[in-house]
């Protein structure tokens, strides 16, 4: 929200001084960073949020088969009538854990 708000008030600015070409050009180099840093910045924001996303839609697929799988070795009872056995693919989580460090 910070960089929206930063983003909205240089375009102000930039408004502001449209008869000075020397600042202006300026201004224009430094808008196309600050451009480019959103860029950069929210591309692993969306990563890790679809991340988030299809762990959420799968997690109970993921805790069915490990109760599935282990029942018999920690005496709980075993669900009842299985229909998909599916397990976190651990690239998922290297790709989590990566983004969220970047």
């Amino acid at each position: 929200s910070l960089l929206l708000a930063g983003i909205i008030s240089l375009n102000h600015v930039r408004q502001v001084i449209q008869n000075d070409g020397r600042n202006q050009e300026k201004l224009k180099k430094f808008m196309i960073r600050i451009g480019v840093f959103s860029g950069l910045y929210l591309v692993p924001l969306v990563i890790l949020l679809g991340c988030y996303i299809y762990e959420q839609v799968y997690r109970k697929i993921w805790e069915t088969t490990w109760v599935y799988d282990h029942c018999d070795q920690f005496h709980i009872p075993c669900p009842y009538q299985v229909k998909t056995l599916a397990r976190p693919e651990i690239t998922l989580f290297l790709m989590k854990y990566l983004m969220t460090l970047i």
